[in-house]
């Protein structure tokens, strides 16, 4: 992933502000990666910009990914996320220890061979509020998935935040991305240039 391809990123989206973005690639191809490194890019030469919402960033034991932390992108406030299910004893003392993950058993939703933490969806919710609020330049949401598509977990955030009309950017995995498109045809989202490893479409 080239320094230009996130130079280019963040120029067109300083170039229209008042846009809404969509990011999207497969499964594990690094987009929240690249978009944390856009958003560091925004922030560098944009310091009076307000950047906002819910980036995840992935939580890897022995190279495998055990969980996501989320980021409240305004605040900086880092928090448990997802966790992986049926994780090892290993793998639950390093959360528990390291990103204050709730010792097992804990509560949320089922998503595929994952679990959306209650607390984390709370918190994830309260950065896209606080985003809204404080009228970011930019609100992100990582990722808009299958829960966001049946109207559950972020969903009724991200309808929230559409609806403000301030500039958001989804993260989407390519095969949801018509999905995601024919729920809000009035955003009129543009695609960010594409990238390799990482697809923008």
């Amino acid at each position: 992933m080239a320094a230009d391809d996130i130079a280019q990123a963040a120029a067109r989206i300083a170039s229209n502000p008042n846009a809404n973005w969509i990011l999207t690639g497969p499964t594990n191809s690094g987009k929240s990666h690249f978009l944390e490194r856009l958003l560091d890019r925004l922030s560098i030469e944009f310091p009076n910009w307000k950047i906002g919402g819910l980036l995840s960033r992935g939580v890897f034991l022995n190279n495998a990914k055990i969980a996501y932390q989320g980021i409240d992108c305004l605040s900086g406030q880092p928090f448990p996320l997802t966790i992986k299910r049926d994780l090892p004893e290993e793998a639950q003392h390093f959360l528990e220890l390291n990103f204050d993950t709730p010792p097992s058993p804990v509560q949320g939703q089922q998503v595929g061979s994952w679990l959306l933490l209650d607390e984390g969806l709370t918190q994830a919710t309260a950065a896209i509020h606080a985003a809204i609020t404080a009228r970011c330049n930019l609100v992100v949401i990582d990722e808009f998935g299958p829960l966001e598509i049946q109207g559950k977990a972020l969903r009724p955030a991200a309808d929230e935040l559409l609806q403000a009309g301030l500039p958001a950017l989804l993260v989407v995995r390519e095969k949801l991305l018509e999905e995601v498109l024919s729920l809000y045809p009035y955003c009129n989202f543009t695609p960010l240039q594409k990238s390799e490893p990482v697809d923008f479409l």
